[in-house]
């Protein structure tokens, strides 16, 4: 009966301290956190759609940081633009069709240059 006690102890210890783990990779930065708030007041996100969002967001940052400063500021805008098109790519195939004709709308507008 005590070894049955302990053992649950310490498999509910594991099971929180795991939780806990996973709540801090999940943490964003409060502009992404501030996206995934307008991406669920506009399209209704499940708790999935959540996770996926943010685990695309989190390895495009990682990709961007590890690219930063290896290239011409030229080239690193170019690339930075293809790096956006692709990630917003991947956000809207978690999409439902119905999200993904409101998120296409969501598309910033392009700036008018002269």
């Amino acid at each position: 009966m005590k070894a049955k006690f302990v053992s649950l102890l310490v498999l509910s210890g594991l099971v929180f301290s795991s939780l806990a783990l996973a709540d801090n990779a999940t943490k964003l930065s409060p502009r992404l956190e501030a996206r995934l708030q307008f991406l669920d007041e506009k399209l209704n996100l499940t708790s999935e759609q959540e996770q996926q969002i943010v685990a695309i967001w989190q390895r495009a940052e990682e990709k961007l940081a590890a690219a930063e400063g290896s290239a011409r500021p030229r080239k690193q805008r170019k690339e930075l633009r293809k790096a956006i098109g692709a990630t917003r790519a991947e956000v809207r195939a978690v999409l439902t069709p119905e999200q993904q004709t409101i998120f296409d709308e969501l598309k910033p507008a392009r700036r008018n240059k002269p």
